[in-house]
């Protein structure tokens, strides 16, 4: 979870670590219990974008960024790694995502994950009167918890709930990230063209700052091609969190792969 503030110190780790070794016990155990061979996804997406905004809509790289991610599936359990670069390749975010699917059914779904994550940040340090700029990695750590209700094959409703703890001087030491969201998919448009919209409200908290706000993402793409382009508002309602904007905006175009390995 990304921040350039670096008032904030370490917190203790145990929710993230406890729910770490729960997500990777309930997988062993689904694993373990279930006697048929489960095919191998992997999938892929890569993103180029005018402006870098992480998961936390509120933090942004306020440049270019390209954004990759990956999916190793077998089951119910997923690697699922989120690495972020600005257009000069330098990393922006790293965020290694383990997640399990807890519930499937026929309308309800609940997903839980957990990750470590590195936040690069710039530092400024001085050598013989010079000065010099260098990447410094900060650590964090996360749990999210992910039920979503279908009302139908195209339209969900959900919440998400993400906590996050830093590790090391200089880290954010806690923060909740809350929203309440919908999703409206495949909805069709002339030339072969369908949209995608995903407006959600949400509350964060850094510690002793916090503030509510909504978003959406609009994606369009076009059968049989694996690109879409999308756009992304984020619009402040209430905040006091240091460095806020009322407003914040992206566009990308993003490149779409999956290959399988069937499992005999």
């Amino acid at each position: 979870m990304p921040t350039n503030d670096s008032r904030f110190t370490t917190g203790p780790l145990k929710p993230a670590l406890l729910s770490g070794l729960i997500l990777i016990s309930l997988a062993t155990f689904s694993q373990q219990g279930d006697s048929t061979k489960k095919d191998i996804h992997f999938s892929g997406s890569v993103g180029a974008t005018n402006n870098g905004i992480s998961i936390i809509p509120t933090f942004t790289l306020g440049k270019p960024a390209l954004i990759t991610n990956f999916s190793l599936s077998k089951g119910r359990i997923s690697f699922e790694p989120d690495l972020r670069f600005s257009m000069e390749g330098k990393p922006w975010g790293l965020v290694f995502w383990f997640r399990y699917k807890l519930v499937e059914g026929q309308k309800f779904h609940f997903n839980i994950g957990a990750h470590p994550a590195f936040a690069f940040v710039s530092k400024v340090s001085v050598t013989d009167s010079m000065e010099r700029t260098k990447l410094v990695a900060q650590h964090y750590a996360a749990i999210e918890l992910v039920p979503t209700y279908m009302l139908s094959e195209n339209i969900s409703i959900g919440i998400y709930y993400l906590h996050g703890r830093g590790i090391g001087e200089g880290t954010l030491r806690y923060s909740h990230f809350v929203t309440v969201n919908s999703s409206f998919s495949n909805l069709k448009l002339p030339g072969k063209l369908s949209l995608a919209i995903s407006p959600q409200i949400y509350y964060l908290q850094l510690v002793d700052q916090q503030g509510v706000y909504c978003s959406s993402d609009f994606s369009i793409k076009r059968e049989n091609l694996p690109f879409s382009f999308s756009a992304f508002i984020n619009k402040t309602i209430h905040s006091n969190i240091e460095g806020n904007k009322n407003i914040l905006w992206n566009m990308t175009l993003t490149y779409f792969f999956k290959v399988e390995s069937k499992q005999h």
